[in-house]
C-alpha cells in the first residue's frame, strides 16, 4: 500500500506551501518527506489536496501521484463529500498537513531538531565535535556540537549547546562574531556570519544570514545577510530579506498574535479576510516562497506576505495578496517574475523548474485580479 500525504489546506499550513507542498518543507533538520525517504517508506507517495488543480502541480514538483489519478472513483466519497479521515483506511500510512501548521512548527523546532539528528548521525552524516578548533567557544558540552567534516568553524563564533544541539552540515560555515544556541540546524551550504541564533532554528540549504534570528525556519537559498531582526516566523524558499528589514513578534499588550487572511485557497483581489487564531502572544511573520522584501521594511506581528511578491514602498498590511508589486496594489506580471527568478536563481547555481513555472503560472492567473 502507498503513503498518503493528506493536504487539508489549512489556514496556518497553506502559505507556507505555496511553491512546495507543505510536506517538502523542514519542520526539523528534515521534512516529512524527508524522514520518509530516509526510514525506507517512500516506496509510493500519493498526494491529496481539495484543489484537483494544484494537486496535479503540487504532486508533480515533489515527484508523488496525484490521488485523483490513482483513486478516482473515491474522491466524492472520501472528502468532497465526507470526511478526509475516510482516506485513512486505505493506505498504509497517513502523513497528515494538520501537525505542519505554521504554530505548531514553531513550537516544535526543538524537539523535531533532536529527534532527526539521530537519523543524521546514523548515516554517518555529522559527527560531535572533538575538539573545537583556535578562537572557537563552546558554551556546554563540546560533544552536542555536531558538524559534517566539510563544515567551517571561524575564530569568533560562540556555540551555545545548554538547552540542545547545534547541528552545521556539510559545506556550511559559521563566520566570525557569530553566536548560535541549540537547538539548532544550519543547513548544506549555508553561511551564518556576523549573525545572532536564538533557539530553535532551522537554516535551508546555501542561506545566507546575519542580523538576529530567533525561533524561526528559513527555507532553501533564502537571503537575511544583513541586521534586521527575525522573530518566531516561518520564511520560505528563495526569499530575499533586505537590511534593517524587522518583524515584530509580540503585541505590546501581550495579547494573543492573530492572522488576518482570505478564506479561500484563491483569494481574489478585495476578497474577504478571516481571523485565524495563532494560540501564541509570539508569533512573528509568514513569508512565502520568492518574496522580496526591501530595506528597512518594518513587518507586524501576524504579517501574511503571500508567494512572489515584491514588498517595498512602505510596512505592508497585515495580509498582502500574490504577486503584489509594492504594497499600494499593483501586480507583479509573470513574465517579469519568472525571468527575475532565473537571474536569482542562476545566483546558486539553480534555475526554476518546470512544476516551479507551472504553480507560478497557476497562482497568478487565479490568485490576483
Amino acid at each position: 500500500m502507498a503513503t498518503l500525504l493528506l493536504d487539508r489546506d489549512l489556514d496556518l499550513t497553506r502559505y507556507c506551501g505555496r511553491l512546495w507542498p507543505i510536506f517538502a518543507r523542514r519542520t526539523g533538520i528534515f521534512s516529512p518527506l524527508e524522514r520518509l525517504q530516509r526510514r525506507g517508506e517512500a516506496e509510493e507517495i500519493v498526494l491529496f489536496h481539495p484543489d484537483p488543480a494544484y494537486e496535479r502541480l503540487a504532486a508533480a514538483a515533489i515527484d508523488a501521484v496525484p490521488f485523483r489519478d490513482a483513486h478516482r472513483e473515491e474522491v466524492a466519497f472520501a472528502y468532497l463529500e465526507g470526511s478526509a479521515d475516510d482516506l485513512t483506511p486505505r493506505f498504509s500510512r497517513v502523513v497528515d498537513s494538520e501537525p505542519l501548521a505554521a504554530n505548531r512548527r514553531l513550537a516544535g523546532a526543538g524537539a523535531a531538531i533532536v529527534a532527526d539528528l539521530e537519523l543524521l548521525a546514523a548515516a554517518g552524516e555529522v559527527r560531535p565535535l572533538a575538539a573545537p578548533p583556535a578562537g572557537v567557544f563552546v558554551v556546554g558540552r563540546e560533544s552536542d556540537v555536531y558538524l559534517h567534516p566539510d563544515a567551517e568553524l571561524f575564530a569568533g563564533t560562540v556555540l551555545d549547546v545548554r538547552e540542545g544541539p547545534v547541528v552545521i552540515a556539510a559545506g556550511a560555515r559559521v563566520g566570525q562574531l557569530s553566536y548560535v544556541a541549540g537547538p539548532s540546524y544550519v543547513g548544506p551550504g549555508t553561511h551564518v556570519e556576523n549573525c545572532r541564533l536564538v533557539a530553535p532554528v532551522v537554516l535551508g540549504r546555501q542561506c545566507r544570514v546575519g542580523g538576529e534570528i530567533e525561533a524561526s525556519f528559513v527555507g532553501d537559498y533564502s537571503n537575511k545577510h544583513h541586521e534586521g531582526f527575525l522573530g518566531h516566523s516561518l520564511v520560505g524558499r528563495w526569499v530575499n530579506v533586505g537590511a534593517l528589514a524587522t518583524t515584530s513578534d509580540l503585541k505590546n499588550n501581550y495579547g494573543e498574535v492573530r492572522l488576518e487572511v482570505p478564506t479561500t485557497f484563491l483569494p481574489r483581489a478585495g476578497g474577504e479576510l478571516a481571523r485565524v487564531a495563532t494560540g501564541s502572544i509570539k508569533f512573528g511573520s509568514i513569508v512565502a516562497d520568492c518574496v522580496k522584501i526591501a530595506i528597512g521594511l518594518r513587518l507586524n506581528a501576524g504579517t501574511v506576505l503571500d508567494v512572489g511578491s515584491n514588498v517595498f514602498g512602505g510596512s505592508p498590511p497585515r495580509y498582502l495578496p500574490p504577486f503584489s508589486w509594492g504594497t499600494a496594489g499593483a501586480r507583479y506580471e509573470l513574465d517579469r517574475f519568472l525571468a527575475d527568478c532565473e537571474k536569482i536563481f542562476a545566483r546558486r547555481g539553480q534555475s526554476p523548474s518546470g512544476p516551479l513555472r507551472q504553480l507560478a503560472a497557476y497562482y497568478w492567473k487565479n490568485l490576483a485580479g
